[in-house]
């Protein structure tokens, strides 16, 4: 019996003695596929393909690409076979440097909310720089976040001129849970299994219920004239 409790005795001790081992020999592995995690591979892969966004007159569209030396701006006019950059990012990199006050490289340009006018020369973007920005009156949000100042410019693509915007304002955000008319005064979206269609001020809805036009009624659960995207 003693020796039976012994051997059972020993075995335990080498079992928890083997533990930690397993443990450390499984760590690389986590390590291994924790490169492979969304946030990381989003830092590691590139460009793989175009998103082509079209001026609103003739068959020209600019597009983005990123690579190694960072995030590029092309023009491409399809009818002359032709693709030239939107900047110079080194002249850019110095230009807003010297306005925004924070450091800027070519490869590591901020900008953001990039889009071209209507007269095919002109292109508006933004920058948020690193200071607070002052509080306005009318800001409902928690005092403790804080948010960052953002410059805002515009740019002539012919003359290659970069203009700072200061008395522009920030765009009032899109409703995410409705599909809002370019011009901003109608929206499609989802109730009770169908689609309503309703007017909107401002881009925020019209909370008249005449003013909902129901583009549906034979919706039901299970059966939906519409589906959240959360579910692809």
């Amino acid at each position: 019996m003693r020796k039976m409790l012994l051997a059972a005795f020993l075995l335990g001790a080498i079992c928890l003695q083997a533990m930690p081992g397993q443990a450390q020999e499984r760590l690389p592995e986590y390590l291994q596929a924790e490169k492979f995690t969304g946030a990381k591979l989003k830092n590691m892969l590139f460009s793989t393909t175009v998103d082509p966004h079209w001026f609103q007159q003739g068959t020209r569209f600019w597009f983005e690409y990123k690579t190694s030396e960072g995030k590029f701006w092309y023009v491409v006019d399809p009818a002359a076979r032709s693709k030239t950059p939107l900047f110079d990012r080194d002249e850019l990199a110095a230009q807003l440097t010297e306005i925004v006050q924070d450091p800027f490289e070519a490869r590591h340009l901020p900008i953001t909310n990039l889009k071209v006018k209507e007269d095919g020369r002109t292109f508006t973007f933004e920058v948020t720089s690193s200071r607070d920005a002052k509080p306005k009156k009318d800001d409902d949000k928690k005092k403790d976040e804080k948010k960052k100042e953002v410059f805002y410019f515009s740019y002539d693509l012919q003359t290659r001129k970069l203009t700072h915007l200061k008395d522009a304002e920030e765009e009032p955000k899109r409703l995410e849970w409705a599909s809002v008319s370019p011009d901003g005064k109608s929206g499609v979206y989802a109730k009770d299994c169908n689609l309503e269609c309703g007017l909107c001020q401002g881009l925020q809805p019209v909370s008249h219920e005449h003013r909902e036009l129901p583009q549906g009624t034979e919706g039901r659960e299970g059966q939906y004239h519409c589906r959240d995207t959360a579910d692809y």
